[in-house]
């Protein structure tokens, strides 16, 4: 009776990634120099999974990526896509935890990003220097194995890191965070220091989070605040 409702969330959850795979793609499918970087993204990603211990076949899912490229219609190349991916899906459910921590290191070890913590990672504002941006990375799985507790030391650790970073460069003036989570969860900024200023605007939304459905808000923290509550001297 139990395994019921098990197999049915699994069903869900393989139409929502599937879902987020044509958003994705649908969207560039016209820009095929956008598809190959997202390809050879997903392709580096197989790799760090593969390195994590999970087991597919990397050469067939590397070859038909490849060849997707080529396909004319778009039904059809989301078709392949998604036909390709099926093992990769299928892992990110049944191994959600790996999946997950993968996805973590990837994201926090991305070009111009700098790891805080376990969960928490900082990027520069190219177009403003004075301004420094910082991120949750993926921490569902985290939250289940570690505790909300241990992830709130993980932010205040990460938050404690950046602070060193600020007292450092003089030029960094604010400190913002800008996510759904933030429109999601604006208390927990709040008590963090931060001033949530509200949802971004629809240009914003449609440069920076064009495939992010859910409400997208900002926070900031201006030097002097964030170095009084966070720098340790």
């Amino acid at each position: 009776m139990e395994k019921r409702p098990l197999k049915q969330d699994k069903i869900i959850n393989v139409d929502v990634i599937n879902q987020e795979l044509k958003d994705t793609f649908g969207s560039i499918f016209n820009n095929k120099q956008e598809i190959n970087r997202r390809i050879d993204s997903l392709i580096i990603k197989l790799e760090s999974l593969q390195n994590n211990g999970l087991v597919f076949n990397k050469e067939k899912i590397v070859k038909d990526l490849r060849e997707s490229v080529d396909i004319k219609n778009q039904e059809e190349f989301i078709f392949h896509l998604l036909k390709t991916l099926e093992p990769i899906v299928a892992l990110r459910i049944n191994q959600s935890k790996i999946f997950e921590k993968v996805q973590r290191e990837n994201t926090i070890n991305s070009n111009g990003n700098l790891k805080l913590s376990e969960v928490l990672y900082t990027s520069l504002n190219e177009q403003n220097k004075n301004e420094i941006f910082i991120h949750l990375a993926p921490a569902e799985e985290f939250i289940k194995e570690n505790g909300i507790a241990n992830l709130k030391k993980e932010v205040e650790k990460g938050l404690a890191k950046l602070a060193e970073i600020v007292e450092s460069n003089k030029n960094i003036e604010k400190i913002t965070a800008t996510s759904w989570i933030v429109a999601k969860n604006p208390l927990i900024l709040e008590r963090l220091g931060f001033t949530v200023v509200g949802e971004i605007s629809e240009k914003e939304r449609m440069e920076d989070f064009n495939n992010e459905k859910r409400p997208v808000a900002k926070a900031f923290i201006e030097r002097s605040d964030f170095l009084a509550r966070y720098y340790n001297k």
